[in-house]
């Protein structure tokens, strides 16, 4: 029921969280000379936007390829700001930070599709559960494997 659902979700908030992050629109800087200019154009909406949202803990920067310290120095921008000459795979950019949000958690609403499939998942195993030890009962199957709680000892 769409209760059991939301009651799920309640317990199973911390799965749900997401970490800080930005959205970014770049220009390669090809020439230190013309930094005033393409920071301009940065401001105007004409750099290349990278869709996803960058997140910290995740070092990739789009199709541009991963630099955990130029994603560093991104996240601690604000809002409209204009990057610093950034070095990544070789190439010199600049960024914008066109959008940022705090770390928080997925309202139910964002989640609502997710939690419903694994809600059905976790039914349906417990059900399966269920149903086996009531089938080995009833044939009165005995189980006399114990799982070790230490790891074997290595040789």
């Amino acid at each position: 029921t769409p209760l059991d659902i939301e009651s799920y979700y309640k317990a199973n908030k911390e799965r749900y969280k997401i970490g800080a992050g930005i959205q970014v629109s770049y220009v390669e800087l090809a020439d230190e000379a013309k930094k005033e200019e393409m920071s301009a154009l940065l401001k105007e909406g004409k750099g290349q936007k990278i869709e996803k949202w960058l997140e910290a803990g995740d070092p990739s920067i789009g199709e541009l390829g991963q630099d955990k310290a130029a994603l560093e120095a991104l996240l601690g921008m604000e809002k409209d700001a204009v990057s610093p000459e950034l070095k990544i795979a070789e190439k010199v950019y600049l960024f914008l930070v066109n959008d940022k949000r705090p770390e928080g958690e997925r309202t139910f609403e964002e989640v609502k599709e997710t939690l419903e499939a694994e809600y059905r998942l976790k039914k349906q195993e417990e059900l399966m559960s269920l149903l086996l030890e009531q089938a080995l009962r009833s044939e009165g199957v005995k189980i006399l494997y114990q799982p070790s709680e230490q790891p074997p000892a290595e040789q």
